[in-house]
């Protein structure tokens, strides 16, 4: 009997279930409790950890689907730290590491993400911090997104020390 607990397994149901439902959530959630919750998410991340002089990944907000609004971190990160994000490569079918300046201006891409212009490629593995999004998560702890798997393809390149 594995001593590990199953992946995206709730007392409430699956994980189908519970992105259904947090989706459904998110979606009636007003412009004003959005920038509230993301602005206090942004304090509380900024005020418990140290993020001097890191390599930090971060996700930006897609638009239109309600997600953390992630900029005023970017505003306060690219100050002191190399920031990166992800670009999707149609070559390679995977997404990109890639790294840019606050100099950068952002355009949407695929699936309407925010990439910057320019940018240039990075390595995953000298990412320290990596601020990733979800959806919700199940009983164990475990990150529930959409569905796609795109961030599992992008802890599998991440160094083991990243946080």
């Amino acid at each position: 009997m594995s001593k590990n607990p199953p992946l995206a397994v709730t007392s409430n149901g699956n994980k189908i279930n519970l992105r259904e439902r947090y989706l459904t959530l998110r979606e009636s959630i007003s412009v004003n409790e959005l920038e509230k919750s993301s602005k206090d998410i942004c304090d509380q991340l900024l005020n418990h950890f140290n993020f001097s002089n890191q390599n930090i990944h971060l996700f930006y907000p897609i638009e239109g689907k309600n997600e953390v609004n992630t900029w005023p971190i970017h505003h306060k990160l690219i100050k002191t730290n190399q920031l990166h994000t992800s670009v999707y490569n149609s070559v390679s079918n995977q997404w990109d590491c890639v790294c840019f300046d606050a100099n950068s201006a952002f355009v949407k891409k695929r699936y309407n993400v925010p990439v910057p212009d320019p940018f240039k490629h990075a390595k995953w593995d000298k990412i320290d911090i990596i601020l990733m999004p979800l959806l919700c998560f199940d009983d164990y702890g475990n990150r529930i997104g959409y569905g796609k798997g795109i961030y599992d393809q992008i802890c599998k390149c991440l160094n083991k020390s990243c946080v």
